[in-house]
């Protein structure tokens, strides 16, 4: 959509929403391996469940971490659940431990985990050879529909190795350490969530009310007001109609927070609600002051931009050439360069009106045969209306103001 905005003071903010998103992120579990001389069994240490073991008992605590999952052992266990002794002392014995994780970044969607390496928090107790990863079917490939729900099942197993005692009356009664898990996965964008370029002019409240969908972000969890600018820098404002957990309307829009930013300046995160678990976070950085123009709004995958003309997009491969406002019909001409050639389009909106003729209601847009002059003989005169112009009073989208010619 294209916009033409006019600010109070000729001015108008250019703001950039910042997601904050961890690539690699390390989570810490711990457990103990308790073994006599006949069996080891093991005991793991893991969040709380109730009812479902798969399903540990949330807390909104993990969300305030900055972590984007949460793992634990698997409370049934690990297999095998009893290592005899006398195969301790013949060989080296390795013990499956699944992992399972519950995701606290409402911002993420995973299609795969790519790696995951353990490694022993502080020194590696002397029983164990080492630790490594064996992924699970549901970790792999097309089973990425898997991994984005809120609470994993298993993703994987942690492989510890006993090491081989030959002298039975040596083994410990357990073994206990801390393991760190590192993980490396893929993320795409979930929720409309990616980065998004503002040019927010400065508006009454009474003006924004009218207006705020076009400053919307995140699918409408949110929505930015500049609510004063100077020459130095601007003043933002975050409002949200969403409830504070889960994915419904409250009923109204409420003020999350201001604050007040010079060029080049961002902001600390700002807590967002409208997700199932815990609270989006989200920053805002001013990139500058610039007197309004005519843009166009553009939304690719995730990411919302709006560009002038002769403005670059896309990694400065895509270039605006042309932008035409003719009534409601916008037209927006587009160059990108690609692998081997630069390519030429025009993105158009052109809507359709209902117009009434002799009583028959019709759906046209410009450049239709509205009427076609027939004589008394039943035969066209050669005389014809097309319609040439739809446009609105005052520039407009409003329905009660459309005229035609």
């Amino acid at each position: 959509m294209i916009n033409k905005r006019k600010s109070i003071i000729g001015l108008g903010v250019i703001v950039v929403i910042l997601l904050s998103l961890t690539l690699v992120s390390s989570q810490i579990f711990s457990g103990s391996n308790t073994y006599s001389r006949s069996f080891t069994s093991y005991s793991p240490t893991y969040v709380p469940y109730s009812g479902d073991p798969g399903f540990p008992l949330f807390d909104r605590s993990m969300c305030e971490a900055g972590q984007d999952f949460i793992l634990q052992v698997d409370p049934l266990g690990c297999e095998p659940s009893v290592v005899r002794s006398d195969l301790l002392e013949d060989q080296n014995v390795p013990v499956f431990c699944p992992i399972v994780a519950t995701k606290l970044n409402p911002l993420i969607d995973i299609e795969a985990i790519d790696t995951i390496t353990f490694s022993f928090s502080g020194p590696k107790p002397k029983e164990v050879v080492g630790i490594s990863y064996v992924p699970a079917r549901a970790a792999l490939g097309r089973y990425g529909a898997q991994l984005n729900r809120p609470v994993l099942n298993n993703i994987g197993y942690a492989v510890i190795v006993l090491k081989r005692q030959s002298n039975s009356s040596a083994m410990p009664e357990f073994i206990l350490g801390n393991l760190t898990a590192r993980i490396r996965y893929d993320i795409k964008n979930a929720f409309g969530v990616g980065r998004a370029n503002f040019y927010l002019p400065e508006l009454s409240p009474e003006e924004w009310e009218n207006s705020f969908t076009q400053y919307g972000f995140w699918d409408g969890r949110g929505y930015l007001r500049a609510e004063g600018i100077d020459n130095q820098g601007a003043r933002i404002s975050v409002y949200s109609d969403r409830e504070t957990y889960g994915y419904g309307k409250s009923g109204e829009k409420r003020k999350l927070q201001t604050v007040n930013l010079d060029i080049g300046e961002t902001s600390r995160e700002i807590f967002m609600p409208g997700f199932n678990y815990c609270l989006g976070t989200m920053q805002i950085r001013l990139n500058g002051l610039e007197n309004p123009d005519t843009r166009v709004k553009l939304r690719i995958n995730e990411d919302i931009v709006e560009v002038k003309e002769g403005e670059r997009f896309l990694e400065n491969k895509c270039l605006v050439r042309d932008i035409e406002k003719n009534g409601i019909n916008e037209k927006v001409t587009i160059s990108c360069q690609e692998d081997e050639r630069r390519g030429v389009f025009d993105m158009v909106i052109s809507p359709k009106i209902n117009l009434r003729i002799d009583g028959e209601l019709g759906e046209v847009s410009v450049g239709d045969l509205l009427y076609q002059e027939i004589n008394e003989e039943g035969k066209e005169t050669g005389k014809s209306v097309y319609l040439t112009y739809v446009g609105t009073k005052g520039n407009t989208n409003a329905e009660s103001n459309l005229f035609i010619v």
